[in-house]
């Protein structure tokens, strides 16, 4: 289940084993529930990492951040972060007091995906750090093979990346 960030069940996403095709997801008609965008974790005792807001590729990333102690959203339809995801994790950030640090998947996707985030992020004020796992790994990949992922997710992480800049242009008339 997709949470909102009260805990409360807002939408289902499910994923296949082993899908046929390149649909690894599947999710209700949209008559019966749209894509909420974000969907909301908790932790297994509910106390978090103080200060820290991790961002992922997908719900199943999040969860494993869950897992480990972290307060984790995942953007459904990752691909493509708008303006609404945005807003939400900014506003959020602001409200809890928290560093937004995405973790993308660390392939070309998951970079253009974190520098577009980064960019509509930074549009709205705010501000995020990318910490990026091994070279081809998702989180999930990085947690398995790496019990003390945990410890690499931090200001002086070996992982962490600093996307360029997005360079905002202003408009005279």
């Amino acid at each position: 289940p997709a949470l909102d960030p009260e805990g409360n069940v807002q939408y289902v996403q499910a994923r296949y084993l082993e899908p046929i095709g390149s649909d690894k997801y599947d999710n209700p008609a949209g008559s019966l529930g749209s894509n909420p965008r974000l969907a909301w974790t908790r932790t297994p005792d509910g106390r978090t990492t103080a200060g820290v807001l991790l961002v992922t590729e997908g719900i199943p990333d999040a969860l494993t951040a869950a897992g480990a102690g972290y307060a984790a959203v995942g953007v459904l339809g990752s691909q493509a972060p708008d303006d609404r995801v945005a807003d939400v994790l900014v506003r959020h950030a602001a409200s809890t007091d928290r560093l937004l640090i995405a973790i993308p998947d660390a392939d070309s996707a998951g970079r253009a995906w974190s520098l577009r985030l980064t960019e509509l992020v930074a549009a709205r004020g705010g501000r995020l750090r990318v910490i990026e796992p091994p070279d081809g790994q998702d989180l999930n990949g990085w947690a398995s093979e790496n019990r003390v992922w945990t410890s690499q997710v931090g200001v002086h992480s070996r992982h962490l990346i600093t996307p360029p800049q997005p360079r905002l242009e202003h408009l005279t008339t």
